[in-house]
């Protein structure tokens, strides 16, 4: 384990910033990256700002919930963009055309 090495100045800065940012440019990746590509965007800020790769003795009650919530804020980012990036089925497949219920619909 490490010391966390940002003053609480810098957290509140660097979540600010998220604050401000898309969700895009949080991750760093581009509006049409691939699940791969956002999972490798995550994991390149989990190195930098996860709560558990620092000391906990090294980290005063604000500087752990800045962290906290600068880890929250990218994390949630990376679920909005994981989850647009699944592909939405409106029209069933052709084997299945005819054959799709509304599920609205009352029987």
């Amino acid at each position: 384990m490490k010391k966390l090495s940002y003053s609480a100045d810098e957290l509140r800065k660097i979540l600010d910033d998220f604050r401000h940012k898309s969700d895009t440019a949080i991750l760093d990746v581009s509006w049409d990256a691939s699940p791969a590509e956002l999972k490798k965007a995550w994991k390149k800020l989990a190195e930098k700002f996860h709560p558990s790769r620092f000391d906990r003795d090294s980290l005063d009650g604000e500087r752990e919930e800045l962290l906290e919530m600068v880890y929250q804020e990218f994390c949630e980012a990376y679920r909005r963009l994981k989850h647009e990036s699944q592909p939405i089925e409106l029209i069933p497949p052709p084997d299945k055309i005819g054959t799709w219920e509304d599920p609205l619909k009352k029987s």
